[in-house]
């Protein structure tokens, strides 16, 4: 049992560290669009 719960744990982290993977992925995705915009119209 102590095996399955280590296995488990360690598995809700891993998922836990891809989502905040994509996460990052996508707030970075979505913050660079209006600055490029942004940039774009400044020069």
């Amino acid at each position: 049992m102590g095996i399955l719960w280590f296995i488990l744990k360690w598995k809700a982290r891993f998922l836990g560290w891809l989502h905040l993977r994509a996460l990052k992925r996508v707030c970075c995705r979505i913050s660079s669009r209006p600055i490029v915009r942004i940039w774009g119209k400044s020069k």
